[in-house]
């Protein structure tokens, strides 16, 4: 707490009451006066009277007083009796708080201080959130489209890990999941088609759907083959969930210059340890019972693997060689198991031609 105050003139209001910015004076001397670890006053009248002495003031009227006891009983939420006044509902609460009434005082005058800040000075002063706090922020609303594009690109420059129609596969898998786990289409495995079925019940234990999975599920209102609906959704898949990344604020937007090759635009995330947080999350996986791994997980793992993305050299993935995904999915969601499946044959189809 600063030391220094202002002793301007109080310029009293035609009621004889205090501005805003006289009390916030006045109560920015008394939580000094009342912070101090000797002899400090229990006592709301006698905490302003030594306030407006330090301020160079005349001691105020009784109606003056009570505005200053009501500002601390608005800020604190005391309550008062009926018959009796702010001043009273004060010294009550103090009371009730025994040997620990100047501690009580100076909190109350804490309090009432605050409250009476500007605005932009409370935001000022609030806890700039840590490293780790953005980290966690991003990962509570990345769904699992998101953490597969992540894990598909380095962390630091963007760069793709596997080709881009592969990864639109992976991607379009994921969309499919995302809507699949929370109830918003079916598929039919008899039949081999996907419909919308609106929404159904959901898990909550990661970030649900994104935008572009619900407008997947608008395209589904009518039946449609899962190789089709696959063909259609990785079209687009890469370049909407890559703008939908940029809008939440996961990944930037970069131009970088490349010697005798000409610039190129890139789309690193914004945190690197991100991805990080993302790939560790699937490694560090401590289950190898099939019925006790999360669907989320599993169908994650399974599209790496789907996708020949658990087999580049830039990570290690083979520490999550012992997670059973795929045996997971076919115990306990048929759907996905089958979704999955699609997607490593399309996988297979699209390295096949670009070999050709």
């Amino acid at each position: 707490m600063s030391g220094h105050v202002r002793t301007a003139r109080f310029a009293a209001t035609v009621d004889g009451g205090l501005s805003v910015s006289e009390l916030r004076d006045l109560f920015n001397v008394a939580v000094q006066l009342c912070g101090r670890p000797d002899s400090s006053p229990a006592d709301l009248p006698e905490v302003v009277r030594l306030a407006l002495r330090r301020l160079g003031r005349p001691a105020l009227g009784a109606a003056a007083l009570d505005q200053v006891a009501q500002s601390v009983v608005d800020a604190a939420g005391l309550s008062t009796l009926p018959g009796f006044g702010p001043m009273e509902a004060v010294a009550s609460a103090l009371i009730a708080e025994g040997e620990n009434a100047p501690v009580a005082l100076h909190l109350l005058l804490v309090e009432a201080w605050k409250s009476l800040e500007p605005e932009e000075a409370v935001w000022r002063r609030q806890a700039v959130p840590s490293e780790e706090d953005l980290l966690q922020g991003d990962l509570s609303r990345t769904t699992l489209s998101g953490r597969f594009f992540l894990l598909a690109h380095d962390p630091f420059d963007g760069s793709p890990l596997i080709s881009e129609p592969v990864c639109a596969l992976g991607l379009t898998g994921m969309l499919l999941a995302e809507l699949l786990l929370v109830g918003r289409v079916s598929l039919d495995v008899k039949r081999d088609v996907l419909v919308e079925r609106g929404r159904g019940p959901s898990y909550d234990t990661w970030a649900e759907v994104c935008a572009v999975a619900a407008e997947v599920a608008v395209r589904l209102r009518e039946p449609c083959p899962i190789r089709t609906a696959v063909d259609v959704i990785a079209a687009d898949a890469y370049p909407r969930t890559r703008e939908e990344l940029l809008g939440a604020g996961i990944l930037t937007r970069r131009e970088e210059s490349r010697l005798l090759r000409g610039a190129r635009t890139v789309f690193p995330p914004v945190r690197p340890r991100l991805v990080e947080r993302v790939f560790y999350g699937l490694t560090a996986l401590q289950s190898t019972d099939a019925s006790q791994l999360d669907p989320h997980h599993a169908a994650l793992i399974a599209a790496v693997r789907a996708t020949g993305l658990a087999a580049t050299a830039s990570r290690q993935w083979w520490m999550a060689e012992k997670v059973p995904a795929e045996e997971s999915l076919a115990r306990r969601n048929v759907a996905l198991s089958y979704l999955i499946g699609h997607v490593r044959s399309a996988t297979t189809t699209a390295v096949a031609s670009r070999q050709r």
